[in-house]
């Protein structure tokens, strides 16, 4: 389980573009459910509300690194959190 009290985020990559197969495919390296914490094991699954989860389409794992709409979306959890 996540740390109670911590606002957790995660960020998953699919090679795919928008679609039912983008779920399937992943990052190249990591599942896309796994990257978001999702589980078929409701007590194994993270938990983490989709307002705090961002998918990359159409990148690869290592992308994710320089990827500007994943540093965008970063920078809005980071001000939302720190109330700016």
């Amino acid at each position: 389980p996540l740390p109670e009290g911590v606002a957790c985020y995660v960020v998953g990559a699919t090679l795919a573009k928008h679609g039912p197969v983008s779920a399937a495919v992943g990052d190249g390296l990591v599942p896309l459910y796994s990257a978001l914490g999702k589980h078929r094991k409701p007590a194994r699954a993270l938990g983490i509300p989709a307002e705090r989860r961002y998918v990359a389409y159409e990148t690869g794992h290592i992308a994710l690194l320089y990827s500007q709409p994943v540093c965008r979306q970063l920078e809005q959890w980071l001000a939302e959190d720190s109330g700016a």
